[in-house]
């Protein structure tokens, strides 16, 4: 039995003829489903092919493909792979410490952010100085100024940020 169902056609397939006549000439069979079974029917009208011109054949077609995106150059971003300890409890007793300081005050009763945080290695043992970094020292001030009721303001220029006891 030559070319039956299952066997292989002499172009290696598994028994169909991709050069037939329907294939070749996008012939489409004239189906008929009349079933009631909730599907769409022939008169559904709808457009599956999303509005485009769905021709293919092999005549050039008019297939319109957008242009891939720019890709933007791989940027190496430094971070830690092994998470620091830090022990905040004492971090934030330092941090508190120096707030209480008034010779760190200025006419107004503020401190500012950035000389806090020049200070901290002053304050602080110095095993701990390698794990602290800014945002841990901001964290910590935001946990201070819940806990202490601080008063934290910017300045016009944003670039500095005072603190203030809450008398």
């Amino acid at each position: 039995m030559k070319g039956g169902a299952g066997a292989p056609a002499a172009d290696g397939a598994h028994g169909y003829n991709y050069s037939n006549d329907a294939d070749v000439n996008n012939y489409v069979a004239d189906f008929d489903d009349d079933h009631d079974d909730g599907g769409f029917g022939d008169d559904f009208g709808g457009d599956f092919g999303g509005g485009m011109d769905n021709d293919f054949s092999q005549d050039g077609g008019s297939l319109e493909l957008i242009d891939e995106p720019t890709k933007v150059a791989k940027i190496d971003i430094h971070f830690e792979r092994v998470a620091k300890k830090l022990d905040v409890k004492a971090l934030k007793g330092a941090m508190w410490g120096r707030l209480q300081d008034e010779k760190a005050c200025d006419a107004e009763g503020r401190q500012k952010f950035t000389e806090l945080l020049e200070d901290i290695p002053k304050i602080v043992p110095e095993e701990m100085c390698s794990s602290i970094s800014v945002p841990f020292c901001f964290i910590c001030l935001l946990h201070l100024a819940n806990e202490k009721t601080l008063e934290l303001t910017d300045c016009s220029s944003l670039d500095q940020l005072a603190i203030k006891l809450d008398a």
